[in-house]
């Protein structure tokens, strides 16, 4: 059986409690929103400078947007940030930005609904 909130003052406490918890949940999901934002330069391509979805790493290790560093490497044939010469055959996929994008997505998309 629930207790009736018949007092004012526990009213009043109560609603105090809600507002406070309201404001801490508010002050979580914009601490997350910048963590998000912080984490998408990680996977901000250096050529196109947005973020990557298809993601490749150089020997020199610098993620770069595939479509991106292929046109680069086609034109100039080196590593745009070290110099390096470079060829397609080169680069390889960089799972680790790949899964750490999708994750970012996915509570994303999930921090928009709370």
């Amino acid at each position: 059986m629930q207790k009736k909130i018949s007092d004012s003052s526990e009213k009043l406490a109560l609603q105090s409690k809600i507002q406070e918890a309201n404001t801490r949940f508010l002050n979580y999901k914009a601490t997350v929103q910048l963590f998000f934002a912080e984490l998408e330069k990680v996977y901000t391509c250096p050529i196109k400078y947005d973020k990557i979805v298809d993601p490749v790493i150089t020997p020199s290790g610098v993620t770069y947007e595939r479509v991106m560093i292929e046109r680069s490497i086609k034109v100039n044939r080196v590593d745009p940030v070290s110099k390096d010469r470079l060829t397609i055959a080169k680069i390889k996929p960089n799972l680790a930005i790949k899964c750490l994008i999708h994750v970012v997505n996915e509570y994303r998309k999930k921090l928009e609904t709370a």
